[in-house]
């Protein structure tokens, strides 16, 4: 039976399962054929010399086996394995097509290159300009092969400051810093002919001006746990500028917050750009759309007075009232949510201070919606006069039973509801009690006319 046969046979599911698997292996083999070891031949990936052995792949296109050396030649260093590309993965894949558009990445797949460990630092350094190759990696450049036994040469030298600093610059990096950081490596390539350009990025990460630089990099490098989640030049910059853009479109600028700081805190405490431009928004919200008795609320629950602080709270844990500590940004919403809440107790009941903190928190648990609790608030002023106790009657206090009654949330060792209960009892007493006339009420020492009711 025919391929095409067997095909025709097929249900579409297996048809596209092919068509994956073909494309799948297409994408694996990609760094072999770029570099000439291999070739496809009647969907196979076949060695192109005796060096190599045959590429095999399974039925879903995944690879299974070969494609290494077979035997010592002079041509080829001898490797276990090749550098493989994963091309289902965006940045191998952009990496492999950088290479490839510069003839290098037969000689990074193969190990080759004497500086195929390079390549992928300066990738993830943040390069994308051309790989510097000085006349002893590539005999066709420069001055035709003359090698670095005596130091490098002139022309060598300017052509590698200007890779070097151009890689810098497409990071970002400021020219001050990229000079300092120069300046050090040209004494290290004339001083050592055996000193690599793989060699200079890894001390760049060690040198004064790198480390002044990127802070947050240097203490993370420094720490006794091995970070995985470092940052690079880039990457670093990159959210340095996002950060700046945020202080200013959110008012946060005026503050003189410590954007280098904040910057470096938030790299080394795992803080997020998702999460940063939360807390700024949060921060910004409490600054400029909350009334005073929030902010003083959340100033005497939770730390000093004034707008700057209610920002540093947020993004600034250099300042040390805040002990230096990034508050995990669910306690800081939290926070902000019961000061709203004890901020409103202040407005809606006409109070000095604001209710128990414990009871706003409780609140805040309830789910409700702004218009609720203010509503609620309400309610409770205008029932004040209950709370005024008669001859008799247990003292009810309207900033904490009160509160607990109307969002029935506990309160000492009553429940909310039984608090309701009784204040319900009162009022439908005092109203019997009106329509029949008389009923002292104490306020201070003060005492009116009517007939006692216990």
């Amino acid at each position: 039976m025919s391929f095409l046969e067997e095909l025709a046979k097929q249900t579409p599911e297996q048809q596209q399962a092919l068509t994956d698997a073909a494309l799948k292996m297409r994408q694996s083999g990609r760094g072999a054929v770029a570099s000439g070891t291999h070739k496809w031949e009647k969907g196979k990936l076949v060695a192109t010399s005796g060096k190599f052995s045959d590429i095999h792949f399974d039925e879903t296109g995944t690879y299974e086996s070969g494609g290494g050396l077979i035997s010592r030649t002079d041509d080829w260093t001898v490797i276990n394995d090749f550098n493989q590309i994963d091309y289902d993965d965006q940045n191998q894949a952009e990496f492999a097509e950088w290479l490839e558009g510069q003839g290098l990445l037969r000689g990074w797949a193969t190990k080759s290159d004497p500086n195929w460990g390079m390549y992928w630092d300066q990738w993830m350094l943040g390069s994308r300009g051309d790989i510097y190759r000085s006349a002893e990696d590539d005999p066709d450049s420069l001055d035709g092969g003359k090698k670095r036994t005596d130091g490098i040469n002139d022309e060598d030298l300017s052509s590698l400051k200007s890779a070097f600093m151009s890689a810098l610059l497409e990071t970002g990096l400021d020219t001050e810093t990229i000079t300092q950081l120069w300046d050090w490596a040209e004494t290290r390539f004339t001083g050592d002919s055996s000193f690599t350009a793989a060699q200079a990025l890894v001390e760049m990460y060690d040198q004064k001006a790198f480390k002044d630089r990127f802070p947050g990099i240097a203490h993370m490098r420094d720490m006794d746990e091995t970070r995985r989640d470092i940052p690079s030049p880039r990457e670093y910059l990159e959210r340095e500028g996002k950060m700046k853009q945020w202080f200013n479109q959110y008012g946060l600028d005026s503050f003189a917050a410590n954007l280098d700081n904040a910057v470096a805190e938030s790299f080394i405490s795992s803080v997020g750009d998702a999460e940063l431009l939360e807390r700024m928004q949060t921060a910004s919200r409490l600054i400029y759309e909350a009334p005073e008795e929030v902010k003083d609320t959340f100033a005497q629950w939770y730390g000093p007075a004034g707008d700057a602080a209610l920002m540093a709270a947020f993004l600034d844990p250099d300042d040390q009232v805040f002990g230096n500590d990034w508050k995990s940004l669910t306690t800081l919403k939290n926070q902000a949510e019961t000061a709203e809440i004890g901020g409103w107790s202040k407005m809606y009941m006409d109070l000095d201070s604001p209710i128990d903190e414990a009871q706003a928190q409780a609140i805040g648990k309830l789910g409700l919606q702004q218009s609720q609790i203010w509503s609620k608030f309400g309610s409770i002023k205008e029932q004040e006069n209950l709370f005024l106790e008669k001859q008799g009657e247990m003292d009810l206090d309207m900033t904490t039973h009160g509160v607990a009654a109307e969002f029935g949330v506990d309160y000492d060792t009553m429940s909310g509801q039984e608090l309701a209960d009784k204040l319900k009892r009162r009022s439908e007493r005092r109203s019997a009690e009106f329509k029949g006339g008389g009923g002292a009420i104490l306020s201070g020492n003060r005492t009116g006319l009517g007939s006692a009711n216990a």
